[in-house]
């Protein structure tokens, strides 16, 4: 065992702030009237902390009854040799406590470039790899996330059960299955059968999957009479489950900062864009409850983030601005689209003390915009920036994209000539 790595797992909760503290309830020790959960984000804490949909998950387990959920992150590469070095398994950061002692080990992926971290973390905390491996004392593995609703079936080897769909309106009956099945001991097929009957989850082993020569999926025929079709979950009000964040830490890209989020889904049907699809339908916070939110959990906490797929669109946005910053509120926007940008908005950054915003023009040039679907033309990029510079912002940042369909050398090209009149 490494003390070093206790002792740094120890220094990173010192720094921590609890959004949420009464619902703190962590034990090290395996108890069997309570569910435990290893929800680990495979990536670096500094990464995984500045998402919102991992801090969330967190806090709906963590509320549930008779059931406790802990994180776990991709150590740093040096930590990594440490753990090797001194046959330290992967433990929690709440307790360190071994993975392999919870009950379940819960991914929450959002990059496909993950997936090889999920294996590596699966390796350090000596838990078999493929799932075909695991015997009864081993963990539940489960995977949620963006990949996985876009696509579980690269991962269906090595996850006992995928998630798909926003876990809000079935995260009570889940953990329910899975305490009722720790508490009666049932051996694992029978509590993953179960689940198999649950909206939204799919277990691979109830499944028989076939693929061409070219890897393409080319039968999926469910087994054990589970269901032939594994539907996505959504959550209908967003105005039901305050969505913000649990835990406020330095250590990350958005330091300090309490995440909220605005809305969820897109109405703009970008081509190039899973977010329309996986999160439809469009779905939009009401204002005023959202500020009640704010106000009330984010006490002591002087900057909040706005997040959503498109936050210019939201109809509550200047509203919600100018209540949080009369109460001495700082605010951080998420990306804006030029197209929605008008005076009150600029004038609604420049109070907040916005000195870099972010916008997305994807493409340089006005052919692959259209074929992207973008709906803005240079002109509208040009008269944002103009805006934005009118009123001091001093920096921008540019999102553009390489290797779209249809992409030709002129496309790229473009991309500089617009960065020059921008």
């Amino acid at each position: 065992m490494s003390h070093k790595l206790f002792a740094q797992a120890q220094k990173i909760l010192a720094a921590e702030k609890n959004i949420f503290p009464s619902e703190q309830k962590f034990s090290k020790h395996k108890l069997k009237e309570v569910l435990s959960i290893a929800l680990a984000y495979p990536n670096r804490y500094y990464t995984g902390m500045s998402n919102l949909g991992f801090q969330t998950v967190y806090r709906l387990f963590n509320v549930q009854t008779a059931t406790e959920c802990q994180r776990v992150f991709l150590p740093d590469p040096a930590d990594i040799e440490e753990y090797y070095r001194t046959n330290t398994p992967l433990f929690s950061l709440e307790t360190q406590k071994p993975v392999r002692d919870f009950d379940v080990l819960a991914f929450s992926i959002s990059y496909e470039n993950d997936y090889l971290h999920l294996l590596q973390m699966m390796e350090l905390a000596k838990i078999p790899v493929l799932r075909k491996d695991r015997r009864e004392t081993d963990p539940l593995v489960m995977a949620g996330g963006a990949t996985v609703l876009l696509n579980p079936e690269p991962l269906a080897d090595f996850v006992d059960f995928f998630f798909i769909g926003e876990i809000e309106p079935i995260v009570a009956a889940l953990t329910e299955i899975l305490r009722r099945g720790k508490e009666k001991e049932l051996p694992r097929w029978e509590i993953l059968r179960e689940l198999a009957e649950l909206a939204g989850v799919y277990v691979p082993q109830f499944y028989e999957v076939t693929y061409s020569a070219e890897g393409l999926l080319t039968s999926f025929c469910p087994q054990d009479k589970v269901p032939a079709k594994i539907k996505r979950v959504y959550l209908g009000n967003l105005d039901s489950y305050p969505t913000l964040s649990a835990i406020i830490t330095p250590q990350t890209e958005l330091a300090e900062m309490l995440l909220t989020e605005l809305s969820r889904g897109c109405s703009r049907r970008c081509r190039f864009c899973a977010c329309s699809s996986v999160y439809h339908p469009h779905r939009l916070r009401d204002g005023p409850e959202l500020k009640k939110v704010l106000l009330q959990q984010g006490e002591g906490v002087l900057k909040i983030g706005l997040l959503g797929a498109a936050i210019s669109d939201y109809p509550h946005l200047l509203y919600l601005g100018r209540e949080l910053l009369s109460s001495q509120k700082s605010l951080s926007f998420s990306s804006l689209r030029v197209d929605s940008l008008n005076q009150e908005l600029a004038d609604l950054l420049r109070d907040s003390g916005q000195k870099t915003v972010t916008i997305a023009p994807e493409a340089g040039s006005e052919r692959l915009r259209r074929i992207i679907n973008k709906g803005f033309n240079e002109q509208k990029i040009l008269e944002a920036v103009d805006l934005l510079a009118e009123r001091g912002v001093a920096n921008l940042r540019l999102y553009f994209m390489i290797g779209l369909p249809w992409e030709e050398k002129a496309d790229v090209q473009e991309i500089v000539e617009l960065t020059k009149k921008i």
